[in-house]
């Protein structure tokens, strides 16, 4: 089955729950496969859910699965034939959820992202709402990292190969201007340098948010970056 989700939901709960009358010998088994469509770049062995359902009669199960609202949900229930083959009847219910989470400074923020407070500011607001159904909410929160901005220790800026580093002129731009030249690549090598002091070992995540999540409309071409230690050796 392919579900729509509604709009704003941000979760669903699946349950599944036997119809038959117990007649003795082995349980059927069922396996649920739910596949929800979060980002066309995402493959869906990170955000599916596969689950074991024994069919007993009278017992249900619940199961919970991230979804993105707007977007489908396909759901399949596949009998083990090897464990149990006589045929089994099971009711599906999907109700969909969400906390409609959102900050004021950033409006797109989903209830799955942290929540930062600047140096700038001694405190983050935090809004929710169910727009979909009823919800029970005991929010809580808890300081897990320190969010630092490291200036570049050194900038380098060169100009690449006149034959390779060169970006021909768009169609557009020749029938515009027939005479157009190639754009000349550059290369722009920025250095940081952090310690990481302590007794025990501590978890350090580098991120460039100026240049993460963009594709067309990066301000750079194409980026990469490596983390060494202090005898200039790859981590």
């Amino acid at each position: 089955r392919f579900i729509t989700v509604p709009m704003g939901a941000e979760w669903a709960t699946i349950k599944l729950k036997s119809t038959d009358v117990s007649t003795g010998g082995a349980a059927p088994r069922v396996l649920l496969h739910a596949i929800p469509f979060v980002r066309g770049d995402m493959p869906n062995t990170e955000c599916q859910l596969k689950r074991l359902f024994v069919v007993k009669e009278g017992v249900e199960d619940e199961y919970h699965v991230r979804v993105k609202g707007g977007s489908s949900l396909e759901m399949c229930l596949q009998l083990l034939w090897l464990a149990n083959p006589s045929p089994a009847s099971v009711t599906a219910d999907v109700e969909f959820h969400s906390l409609n989470i959102r900050s004021p400074a950033l409006p797109t923020l989903m209830s799955s992202q942290p929540i930062t407070i600047t140096p700038s500011s001694e405190f983050a607001r935090l809004g929710a709402s169910s727009p979909l159904r009823a919800e029970q909410l005991n929010p809580e929160c808890k300081l897990k990292s320190v969010l630092r901005t490291l200036r570049p220790s050194s900038v380098d800026v060169t100009l690449g190969s006149a034959e390779r580093d060169s970006e021909p002129p768009s169609d557009a731009e020749i029938a515009s201007n027939p005479d157009e030249e190639s754009s000349q690549i550059y290369e722009m090598r920025l250095s940081y340098k952090l310690k990481v002091e302590g007794d025990k070992p501590i978890e350090v995540r580098p991120s460039f948010p100026s240049i993460f999540n963009q594709i067309y409309d990066s301000p750079v071409d194409s980026q990469i970056w490596s983390l060494q230690d202090n005898n200039a050796k790859m981590i």
